[in-house]
């Protein structure tokens, strides 16, 4: 068993950009500190990826690494690519199945796994969801 950072040194995965931002488009109450991330990989097609992501106020300000974003995006893929439908996923997450907001939250989760095997490829999506420890 590989851990994120063997993941990422094996990939050759870097961040390219960090820029904080006022807020997450995707997380509009959370009160924290919000960052647009681009993620780089050498070699590829498409070879950058672009995320927003978010921690509380408890990290003040301490910017993320490239090891808890991809954590962070496999813990979320993984929920995802379990669920066969959004009614499922909402079920094993404790939304409620009428919630447009869930609804909501499952489209971005969805349309980040995709862009996510897009930008990996999907030996390498499927290798980070379920083979490496989890942080």
């Amino acid at each position: 068993m590989t851990t994120i950072e063997e993941f990422i040194e094996i990939h050759g995965i870097k961040m390219k950009e960090c820029n904080k931002i006022h807020q997450s488009p995707y997380m509009p109450d959370f009160k924290g500190d919000h960052w647009e991330i681009v993620l780089h990989m050498p070699g590829k097609g498409i070879n950058e990826f672009v995320t927003y992501f978010s921690k509380g106020i408890g990290h003040k300000g301490k910017r993320p690494t490239v090891s808890e974003v991809l954590d962070c995006i496999a813990s979320d893929a993984s929920g995802y690519e379990n669920s066969n439908s959004f009614e499922d996923w909402a079920n094993d997450y404790g939304y409620d199945t009428d919630s447009r907001r869930a609804e909501t939250i499952y489209h971005n989760v969805k349309a980040a796994s995709l862009n996510m095997k897009n930008f990996l490829g999907k030996e390498a999506y499927e290798t980070l969801l379920w083979e490496p420890e989890r942080m």
